[in-house]
C-alpha cells in the first residue's frame, strides 16, 4: 500500500542475491509442478510466494532508511526487535511461572508450543539485537533508540535461550555474535598481523579445528541420545538422496516418504540397538540443507546454499566514514549477516526455515542485506500508473487468498471436531464431518489417516481400506500401517495384515504395540508357532517409554504363553 500511494515512480534494483532468490523460487515452482502427490495450490508454496513478495517490499522500504527521520524502515527494525523481546519475556515468565504463564510439559516454549522452534526463533534475532547495541552509537536519537532496544532484546534472549536446552541454537547464537565481534574489532586485520608466518597459520588452524571439535563433542554429550537420533535421520535421508540425486524426490515430499525409507533401512539388516531405540515418526530431516537435497535435489541444495553464502560472504566491502566508523548501511548489513549466520548454523541441526515466524525473520534480514550490501546489477523503473494498474488484480488475489484461508479455517475447525468425536466414540457424526470436508483435504495424509481411522472404528472396513490405500500416497507413518493391519485383520486377510504390521514395526522398531497386534493376528490365523515366537521377543523388549500399556501387553502375552 505504501508503494502504491507513493506519487513517485518506484525504482527496484536487482543484485546477485535477488537473482539467486528468484531462481530458487522459480525452480521450486517448476519442481512443484512436476511433483506427484503434492497439489500445485498448497499452503507451503503459497507462503513461499507471499514471503518472496515481502522480500522485495522490505528491501524497497529499507532503501528509504535515514538516521534523522522516523520512517517505515525504522519502524520495521524497531518492530522486529520488539516482537522478539516480548517472545523472550513470555518464555521467561513461563520458566518462572509468573503472571499465569505456563508452558505445559516444557520449561519454556513462548507461543510455539515446543522449545525447538522457539529456540530457533530466538537465536535468529539474538545476534542482530547484539549488533544493534554494539555497533550503533548515540549520535542520533533514532540510533540511540535502536541501540537500547537492541540491548533490551539481547538481554532477554540471552537469559531465555539456555532454558530451552537446544544445543544447536546455543551454537547458532554464539556463531552469530562472533560475526559482530569480528567486524566491530576488525579481527581480520589483527589476525593477519599476528599470523604473519605459515607456521603460525597452521597452528591457528589446528587450534580452531580442535576447539570446534571439542565444542561439538561437548554439545553431543549433553544429550547424546537426541544427537544420535538426528544422525539416524540424516543416514536414512541420504538414501532418499541416492534415489533422487539431481532433482530430488519432489517439492514438500519429505514427510510423505521418509517412513518408507526408514522401514527399508531397518528391514535390510540388524541395526545398532541405539538406532532402534532412537527411531521415531519423522516429518523433518532436522537439517535444512539435507532436506532440500532430498526434496529438490542437487539443484535445490546448490540454490539454498548459494543464498546463505552470497548473503553472508559475498557482500560488498563494508564502508567506514571519516570517523573510522562503519556507515549506517554497513552496520545494518553486519547485524543482519550475524543473524543470517545464526540461522545457517541452526539449519544444520533443526528446521528454522519451516517455522513461519523464523522464516519471516530470515526474509527480513535477507532483504536488509540485499538493500545495503550489494552493487546494483539492474535497475527497474516502475511507473506509478503501472503500479495502480496491477494493484487491482493483486488486491483481488489477496481477497481470494483470504477467502480460501477462511474456508480452510472453517474446514480445520470441522476436522478438529471430527477428531474429538472419534476420540469419544461418536463415529457416525465424526465420519459425516470428515466427508463434508473431504474435498478440501483429500491430498492431506494426516486427514486421510484420521478419516480412515474413524471408518475402521465404526466397522466400515472396506471403505476404511480404500481410504488407507489412498493415504499411502501422502503418509508413511507407522500409525497408518498399524491401522491398515487392523483392517486386513478384521477382513481375515492375515497375509496382508502381517505385511502391514511388519511395515509398522520396521518404521519404528522400538515399539511393542505393533508386535503385540501381530501376535494377536497370528493367533486369529491359528499360526500359534509364530505367535509364541514373537510373544517371547516382545516380552524380552523394553519399551522406550514406561507406561501401563507396556505392562498390560506383557501381562496378556505371559497368559498366552501359559496356555
Amino acid at each position: 500500500m505504501v508503494i502504491i500511494v507513493n506519487k513517485d515512480n518506484v525504482m527496484l534494483s536487482l543484485n546477485k542475491l535477488d537473482i539467486i532468490v528468484l531462481l530458487y523460487y522459480l525452480y521450486s515452482l517448476v519442481r512443484l509442478i512436476f511433483t506427484e502427490n503434492v497439489p500445485v495450490i498448497n499452503n507451503n508454496f503459497t507462503i513461499l510466494t507471499l514471503i518472496l513478495s515481502f522480500y522485495f517490499i522490505f528491501k524497497y522500504l529499507f532503501q528509504k532508511y535515514t538516521v534523522t527521520l522516523v520512517n517505515s524502515a525504522f519502524i520495521l527494525i524497531l518492530s522486529f526487535c520488539t516482537a522478539v523481546f516480548f517472545q523472550a519475556i513470555i518464555g521467561l515468565f513461563q520458566a518462572h511461572n509468573l503472571f499465569g504463564f505456563y508452558s505445559g510439559h516444557f520449561i519454556t516454549t513462548g507461543s510455539f508450543e515446543n522449545p525447538s522452534p522457539y529456540a530457533g526463533y530466538i537465536a535468529s534475532a539474538l545476534p542482530f539485537a547484539f549488533g544493534l547495541y554494539l555497533l550503533f552509537n548515540k549520535k542520533y536519537k533514532l540510533n540511540k533508540i535502536l541501540k537500547y532496544t537492541g540491548l533490551l532484546t539481547f538481554t532477554a534472549c540471552v537469559l531465555l535461550l539456555p532454558l530451552t536446552k537446544e544445543r544447536g541454537d546455543w551454537l547458532a547464537a554464539i556463531s552469530g555474535m562472533t560475526v559482530v565481534v569480528y567486524y566491530k574489532y576488525d579481527l581480520r586485520k589483527k589476525f593477519m598481523t599476528i599470523l604473519n608466518t605459515v607456521y603460525k597459520k597452521i597452528l591457528m588452524a589446528i587450534f580452531l579445528v580442535a576447539l570446534i571439535s571439542a565444542i561439538m563433542v561437548g554439545l553431543y554429550n549433553i544429550r547424546p541420545v537426541s544427537a544420535f537420533g538426528r544422525i539416524l535421520m540424516w543416514k536414512v535421508t541420504t538414501n532418499i538422496i541416492k534415489d533422487y540425486p539431481v532433482f530430488g524426490a519432489g517439492y514438500n515430499r519429505f514427510a510423505q516418504i521418509y517412513g518408507n525409507y526408514q522401514a527399508d533401512y531397518f528391514s535390510e539388516k540388524k541395526r545398532d540397538p541405539l538406532e532402534v531405540y532412537v527411531a521415531g515418526n519423522v516429518r523433518r530431516a532436522h537439517n535444512e540443507f539435507i532436506q532440500h537435497f532430498a526434496e529438490l535435489g542437487i539443484v535445490g541444495f546448490f540454490l539454498v546454499i548459494s543464498i546463505f553464502f552470497i548473503a553472508i560472504v559475498r557482500t560488498n566491502e563494508l564502508k567506514k566514514n571519516n570517523e573510522c566508523e562503519y556507515t549506517l548501511e554497513s552496520k545494518l548489513v553486519i547485524a543482519s549477516k550475524s543473524s543470517l549466520t545464526a540461522i545457517g548454523v541452526s539449519s544444520l541441526f533443526a528446521f528454522p526455515l519451516q517455522i513461519l515466524p523464523t522464516l519471516i525473520n530470515f526474509i527480513f534480514l535477507l532483504s536488509m542485506v540485499s538493500a545495503f550490501g550489494f552493487k546494483k546489477y539492474k535497475q527497474i523503473n516502475i511507473p506509478t500508473k503501472f503500479l495502480k494498474i496491477i494493484a487491482f488484480p493483486f488486491a483481488l488475489l489477496i481477497v481470494i487468498f483470504a477467502v480460501e484461508e477462511y474456508k480452510m479455517f472453517e474446514s480445520n475447525k470441522k476436522w478438529k471436531e471430527a477428531k474429538m468425536l472419534t476420540a469419544t466414540g461418536i463415529y457416525d457424526e465424526a465420519i459425516q464431518k470428515y466427508e463434508e470436508i473431504y474435498q478440501d483435504y483429500k491430498e492431506n495424509g494426516d486427514f486421510l489417516l484420521n478419516y480412515g481411522g474413524a471408518l475402521y472404528f465404526n466397522g466400515e472396513y472396506r471403505k476404511a481400506l480404500k481410504v488407507f490405500n489412498e493415504t499411502k500416497k501422502y503418509n508413511s507413518s507407522n500409525n497408518l500401517y498399524i491401522l491398515l493391519g487392523n483392517v486386513y485383520n478384521a477382513l481375515s486377510n492375515y497375509k496382508k495384515a502381517e505385511a502391514s504390521y511388519k511395515k509398522a514395526i520396521n518404521i519404528i522398531p522400538n515399539r511393542l504395540y505393533p508386535r503385540y497386534l501381530l501376535v494377536k493376528s497370528y493367533i486369529k490365523a491359528n499360526n500359534y508357532k509364530k505367535a509364541i515366537e514373537l510373544a517371547k521377543i516382545v516380552l524380552s523388549m523394553k519399551a522406550k517409554f514406561l507406561s501401563t500399556a507396556e505392562q498390560q501387553i506383557k501381562s496378556e502375552l505371559i497368559q498366552l504363553l501359559k496356555q
